[in-house]
């Protein structure tokens, strides 16, 4: 019988497929030549190999969801995240299809081992069986159709015709359970001692991308990471900027990934196509055949067809997810670039930001130092008393520092508020742990004020009498002065006081602002019914001979004392009374003596005195002991 080849039976997908192919694959493919396979061992360790690069590619960019610099971001991830599941899945689902692919190669005899084979006969026996077993369930849906309007007289030999189709089912369900098991055998015979059969390789593979493929509907929404805050401190916009130049870089490693992945993507395309080209070109070489009256040649011819139109399919089922991976791959390289680009403009506003503060921050700073520079000049050129000249140089060094520490702060830090929080715990700490410090720095400018303490003062600070020889922030140093009576003199010792002594309960005694003398008393026993009034004229006149020498000095400390103090006085003058002592009746000279040359002046005080008793005989007869000199303090 002849059968025109119109009349084979070649699938219409098939024949779909092979249309697509032909335009897809121009003529200038690969030659037929380069279109052999690889061994079976070598394509399964590229797909394994393409699986784990895809992976470990999803792995990497993944890593990009914890970025979130800008809002941007979120747009740019979003989208990343569903070409990351298309690559993947596009992945995943050529290696599927190339099990097929391999598996219709091992049917064709290209198989190399003898497990290949016999994976072959059965899988051929396996498609054969599935074809009867479909033929028999159409047969029972005709009988199933045909029961309800058959005859009476018809119905029993349906029914008995339906028995025997549910055994043949029955049978060939049996069949096909029994070769599925042998294939699973065979399958686990021929694999290797040391790797595991590619379906089982994809299979372990999708368990560690749960979240890929994830059947059980999207899985919940992760909460975005907070936008890094970009304030306007110098610190904040240089740990930015850090982090936006990292990011970065590490897409432009994903943008060099995602290439490579590209080309491995590439090279497994290029072999599956030719193979595709091959069977295309072929079918259309076996229609094109003429005619035979031959009906075995003819079914041959037929079924090489069908075969190639399979071949077709399979391959078409590997190319397709290829293909739909290097859209995605294309389409993230884009993004990653899209995303890479609006990082660098973000980068690019930061740096520019940063540049003009840490400027402003380095003007300011210059202005400060120019501003200390002046003070310090205009000190020294305008301002000569050497006491005043270096508390203001003391004031300027600390104005300054703290002005300069405040610009620097404001400059580096941003979230102010935080700030004062942090200063009130610290200078509440500082407060506790230092308050003698703080109490002496206090007290310094009290010792530095208008009247205050300046070296070369006599004063008395907790019983302690010496001359000032420092002045520091925190502390005063003198020199201690020790002695009976009026005879005071330095004992070789540096006594050092804290400032904050000045609070303490102990008075603290200084010599008056610009002077430079102390009282002194001469007094003299006398008898009872002695002249008083002739011996205080006449020890007077001895004490004045002596004040003579130094009056002019002593005077013009008073006058600047005045001017200082806007205050008026009376002038310090020698002075005489009479008084009732512990040891009878006294006459009494009271006298300013300068205090750098007093030990000179109380000499030259009794001196005068002794020599004025000895020269009247009134005087001598009078005096009932010899003078004495002790400090006083003027009534």
């Amino acid at each position: 019988m002849r059968l025109p080849l119109t009349r084979l039976r070649t699938p219409r997908t098939g024949l779909l497929l092979l249309l697509w192919a032909r335009s897809a694959f121009p003529a200038d493919a690969p030659s037929r030549a380069a279109a052999q396979p690889a061994p079976a061992s070598t394509r399964k360790a590229e797909i394994v190999a393409h699986l784990n690069a895809a992976v470990d590619w999803y792995d990497a960019v993944k890593v990009s969801d914890a970025w979130r610099l800008q809002v941007d971001d979120d747009f740019y991830k979003s989208t990343q995240d569903d070409l990351n599941n298309q690559v993947v899945r596009s992945a995943f689902a050529y290696a599927q299809a190339m099990v097929g692919v391999l598996g219709s190669e091992g049917s064709t005899g290209a198989g190399n081992s003898p497990g290949d084979t016999r994976a072959a006969r059965l899988a051929v026996r396996t498609a054969t069986n599935s074809q009867t077993l479909a033929d028999l369930r159409a047969q029972e849906a005709d009988l199933n159709q045909r029961m309800p309007s058959a005859q009476p007289q018809d119905r029993a030999a349906l029914v008995a015709e339906e028995g025997v189709i549910h055994a043949r089912i029955d049978l060939a369900s049996a069949l096909a359970d029994t070769l599925g098991k042998a294939m699973a055998l065979v399958s686990g015979s021929g694999a290797s001692a040391d790797q595991e059969s590619l379906d089982q390789q994809i299979s372990a593979l999708q368990r560690a991308l749960p979240g890929v493929f994830d059947s059980h509907g999207p899985a919940q929404a992760r909460k975005p990471p907070a936008v890094q805050s970009i304030s306007g401190g110098l610190a904040s916009r240089a740990a930015a900027l850090v982090s936006f130049v990292r990011y970065r870089a590490e897409l432009n490693a994903l943008i060099a990934r995602t290439g490579k992945l590209e080309a491995a993507r590439s090279h497994l395309l290029g072999p599956l196509a030719a193979q595709l080209r091959e069977a295309v070109i072929a079918g259309e070489d076996a229609g094109r055949e003429s005619p035979s009256v031959d009906s075995g040649q003819l079914e041959q011819t037929r079924q090489r067809i069908e075969n190639l139109a399979t071949r077709v399919k399979v391959l078409s089922a590997a190319l397709i997810p290829l293909q739909a991976e290097g859209v995605a791959l294309e389409r993230t390289r884009s993004n990653l670039s899209e995303w890479r680009a609006s990082l660098a403009t973000q980068t690019s506003e930061i740096l520019r930001v940063l540049f003009i503060r840490a400027f402003a921050l380095a003007v300011a700073l210059l202005l400060l130092f120019l501003i200390s520079e002046v003070w310090r000049r205009a000190t020294y050129k305008y301002v000569h008393d050497s006491r005043r000249r270096r508390q203001l140089l003391l004031v300027r060094r600390i104005a300054m520092t703290i002005v300069m520490a405040l610009v620097i702060v404001m400059g580096f830090m941003s979230n102010f508020s935080s700030l004062a929080t942090f200063a009130g715990f610290i200078t509440a700490g500082i407060a506790v742990a230092l308050q003698s410090i703080i109490l002496s720095v206090a007290a310094y400018f009290f010792l530095i004020g208008r009247f205050g303490v300046r070296v070369g003062d006599r004063v008395t600070v907790s019983g302690v009498t010496g001359d000032v020889i420092d002045l520091g922030l925190v502390r005063v140093f003198l020199m201690e002065l020790a002695g009976t009576g009026v005879d005071l003199h330095p004992t070789g010792r540096v006594v050092v006081l804290a400032n904050s002594s000045l609070f303490s309960s102990t008075p603290f005694y200084k010599q008056l602002p610009g002077t430079d003398y102390a009282w002194h008393e001469i007094y003299v026993s006398v008898s009872e019914d002695a002249d008083t009034g002739g011996m205080k004229g006449s020890l007077l006149k001895a004490v004045e001979k002596v004040y003579g020498e130094y009056r002019s000095a002593i005077e013009r400390q008073h006058g600047d004392l005045e001017r200082l103090l806007d205050y008026k006085t009376d002038v310090p003058v020698p002075s005489a009374h009479v008084r009732l002592g512990d040891a009878g009746l006294e006459v009494v000279v009271r006298y300013p003596a300068r205090i750098r040359n007093m030990a000179e002046v109380d000499e030259r005080v009794t001196e005068e005195v002794l020599g004025t008793i000895r020269g009247e005989e009134a005087l001598r007869k009078a005096a009932t002991g010899v003078p004495r000199i002790r400090a006083a303090v003027k009534s």
